[in-house]
């Protein structure tokens, strides 16, 4: 799978093995042909192929801590911290919370199995 927002859709259009590659991958992920002659829908298709592609890589990402709600947006030391726009707090506020705030654990309405277990042996 190529990296589709670094190539620009003009030059894709104009270049035959470019062209076939992002079809087969549209194919792929969305099971759909995308039709030739009109440009306004492959504009399109190309918009949401990179937008799945984006939004496939932030779920990768997601750091599995969700704060509370009555957290969420709260400031502590000049920082804001915030659930992201997936729903979950980015990793490096994160770990700069569990650095330190001495009860960061009752920020998170979620915290994974797998933090829990870290810390519970690090006591």
């Amino acid at each position: 799978m190529r990296n589709w927002k670094d190539i620009e859709v003009n030059r894709m259009r104009n270049d035959a093995q470019l062209w076939a590659e992002f079809r087969t991958d549209y194919l792929n992920i969305f099971g759909e042909q995308i039709d030739v002659n009109c440009k306004r829908r492959f504009y399109d298709k190309y918009q949401l192929l990179i937008n799945h592609l984006k939004t496939k890589k932030m779920a990768k990402e997601n750091s599995g801590f969700k704060l509370k709600p009555m957290y969420n947006g709260f400031w502590y030391k000049g920082k804001l911290y915030r659930n992201e726009t997936d729903g979950f707090a980015d990793i490096k506020s994160v770990k700069e919370l569990q650095k330190i705030h001495p009860n960061w654990k009752t920020l998170f309405a979620v915290v994974p199995k797998v933090a829990e277990k870290k810390t519970a042996t690090k006591k």
